[in-house]
């Protein structure tokens, strides 16, 4: 399919994680500009703490999503792959189950 297809499905994909992801209002952690970003985006949580951390990646978990919740000296991120491979109804899933997931997630101290 060649590199640049790839390319351009990645970006794609990356552009979809972030509309799709900012709806639901998660701020982006990685920077927009094409030549600072590849296939991985980074979104802020409005979650602290490892029990937090934890909680979240097991609500998520509960729909077969695996997902890297990155745990940062300041915040946590989730880490969204927009890999050649994924699909947008990946995106849309995770998009709809996360605000549950989210303030599941909250109540764990």
């Amino acid at each position: 399919i060649g590199w640049n297809a790839i390319r351009q499905r990645m970006r794609a994909l990356s552009d979809y994680a972030r509309e799709s992801l900012g709806a639901i209002g998660l701020p982006e952690a990685t920077p927009r500009h094409k030549d600072l970003r590849g296939s991985l985006t980074a979104f802020e949580l409005p979650l602290t703490g490892k029990k937090q951390a934890q909680a979240l990646r097991d609500a998520i978990w509960k729909h077969r999503i695996e997902i890297p919740v990155v745990e940062r000296p300041d915040r946590l991120l989730l880490r969204v792959s927009g890999h050649f491979y994924n699909t947008t109804e990946e995106i849309d899933t995770l998009a709809n189950i996360l605000p549950t997931a989210i303030q599941d997630a909250q109540g764990a101290s």
